[in-house]
């Protein structure tokens, strides 16, 4: 009888412990979330006049896609498939805006909705958010890379 009881105690704290061992991820998850969250808060107050100090500069550009890639002749052109529900899309979207001076002249970073450009990630092959695509202006895909928390490893992947 002790053997039973002292089995059913041991299981019993194993229980609790890997319920406390699993709880401080969790906290992190939130923790990623609330930082993702607070890095777009931050940006979006400064959005529109990022994007009026984007004309004066001579710098790339960061936009909403457009059927039109005709207009970028002589750019590198990167497709960023974002969507609004991902903190990772959010991270990187944040750091693009607050680093538009930094964006290189001859580079357009293009951004789409995953969850709408349906032809699009068929056309690229794209199956997750937070997707990058180098593309000619005939709209030929000419790399595609995953990933990236900064600008800089976006501009890193330019061929």
């Amino acid at each position: 009888m002790k053997k039973i009881s002292i089995g059913i105690v041991l299981i019993v704290i194993l229980i609790i412990g890997f319920s406390i061992l699993n709880k401080p991820s969790q906290e992190v998850v939130n923790n990623t979330q609330n930082n993702a969250d607070s890095a777009v808060a931050n940006t979006s107050e400064t959005d529109e006049s990022n994007e009026s100090d984007q004309l004066n500069k001579t710098s790339g550009l960061y936009a909403k896609y457009s059927n039109d890639l005709k207009q970028y002749e002589n750019k590198d052109i990167i497709l960023f498939f974002k969507a609004d529900w991902c903190p990772s899309c959010r991270v990187i979207d944040a750091d693009i805006k607050a680093s538009l001076s930094d964006i290189p002249e001859n580079v357009v970073i293009l951004e789409l909705n995953y969850d709408k450009e349906t032809d699009l990630k068929k056309k690229y092959g794209v199956t997750t958010q937070h997707i990058f695509v180098q593309i000619d202006t005939n709209g030929d895909m000419i790399k595609k890379w995953s990933g990236g928390n900064r600008l800089e490893d976006v501009l890193n992947q330019i061929k």
